[in-house]
């Protein structure tokens, strides 16, 4: 089975969208034109057998770490939520508002998910539970492209948009900080 991702910046709610989805999966605090939509499809070599449509609430683009597959799951960073779909259903097993603004990234590490917010760091159990979460002086980009987040063997490397720098243990706790 191939799982696609994609941004569908055609979206709108209410008219004749050229993309035709099976099932819709929205946060309660979607409100158009601000959502970020992100399709979903499903093929069995080159035959479409299921679809989504997520919309999170704030900004977000499909990249290379916006979305995990674990197992019968798919976990995607959508606007300020993460959802999990079951695979191939894509029915929704749960959707988590991990970050007021946006959520980035998502890894898996020892059971759950560290989630690179845009104001928060965040780990959320593998049933979308928030475990913990981090907030910095600012928020988790860089105005000059700077890496703002990383994970490493024994720690998560994090600088703010003030350059402020911040090493957490994988409990969330800071191990380390530099603030300017």
């Amino acid at each position: 089975m191939i799982v696609e991702l994609f941004d569908d910046t055609s979206y709108t709610p209410g008219s004749d969208n050229k993309s035709v989805y099976e099932l819709y999966h929205f946060t309660d605090r979607y409100q158009n034109p601000y959502g970020t939509p992100h399709g979903v499809r499903l093929f069995k070599g080159d035959l479409e057998v299921n679809s989504c449509l997520l919309i999170g609430s704030g900004g977000t683009t499909v990249h290379p770490t916006s979305a995990i597959l674990n197992g019968d799951s798919l976990s995607v960073c959508c606007g300020d939520s993460v959802f999990s779909l079951e695979l191939p259903s894509l029915k929704l097993s749960w959707q988590t508002q991990v970050d007021i603004a946006a959520c980035f990234q998502i890894y898996s590490i020892g059971g759950g998910y560290v989630i690179h917010g845009e104001v928060n760091v965040s780990m959320l159990n593998s049933q979308g539970d928030i475990i913990w979460s981090f907030s910095g002086y600012d928020i988790f980009v860089s105005p000059d492209g700077e890496t703002t987040f990383a994970i490493h063997d024994d720690h998560i490397a994090l600088v703010d948009w003030e350059k402020n720098k911040y090493e957490l243990d994988f409990n969330g706790k800071v191990i380390r900080s530099v603030v300017r």
